[in-house]
């Protein structure tokens, strides 16, 4: 038992236990070209608010793009209505054919999205109740000279170069940021943790 308590709270994980993972991050550059084409950003639903709606851990900017709904089928996409959300849903396999047929055998995925920080922004430190599940990012657009960052728990994981990959804990303490004058994008995935995991 003890051993499992210690594995759900280590910050990062490597993601070469998980073959999905290295399966999708062999193909960054069919996923970029495939960003660069159709840039559908989204102002995203947070689990913390202040009074005027704003999310209260973000400082800046930040955006996401859904591309694959696995067992997460009924999010709603940001501040959209249901028909809005309908067309961008249905416009989804036109838009990102290569990368939605990556993730398509993943079969513990849930959610996957790319997520924007833009230049000069923060996500300061902040937890979710998402106990199931690991979260990875991989690397897609990185600007240079060591300016972007992931800190999970007291370690902290600086982004070099697109295709590098993290698996962390989003349960545990985190923040990111961009000093960058770039936009700093990444594939967010969410997954299903293996049963002896939990």
């Amino acid at each position: 038992m003890s051993f499992i308590y210690e594995r759900n709270t280590r910050p990062f994980l490597n993601y070469e236990e998980f073959p999905d993972l290295v399966r999708i991050k062999e193909h960054v550059d069919d996923i970029v070209e495939e960003l660069k084409k159709n840039r559908l950003w989204l102002n995203w639903g947070s689990d913390s608010y202040d009074s005027e709606g704003r999310c209260t851990f973000l400082s800046g900017d930040w955006k996401v793009c859904p591309i694959y709904f696995g067992r997460y089928k009924g999010m709603q996409l940001g501040d959209l209505d249901e028909q809005q959300s309908r067309a961008i849903l249905s416009s989804l396999p036109e838009k990102f054919p290569k990368t939605i047929e990556l993730l398509k055998p993943f079969e513990a995925l849930n959610f996957a999205a790319f997520s924007r920080l833009h230049p000069k922004s923060t996500l300061h430190p902040h937890k979710h109740d998402n106990p199931f599940a690991w979260i990875c990012h991989i690397g897609l657009i990185i600007p240079a000279g060591n300016t972007c960052g992931l800190k999970v728990a007291d370690q902290t994981h600086l982004w070099t170069k697109p295709g590098d990959i993290v698996v962390f804990n989003d349960n545990l303490e985190h923040s990111a940021w961009n000093h960058s004058d770039e936009d700093r994008v990444v594939l967010y995935i969410d997954f299903r943790r293996r049963d002896e995991e939990f």
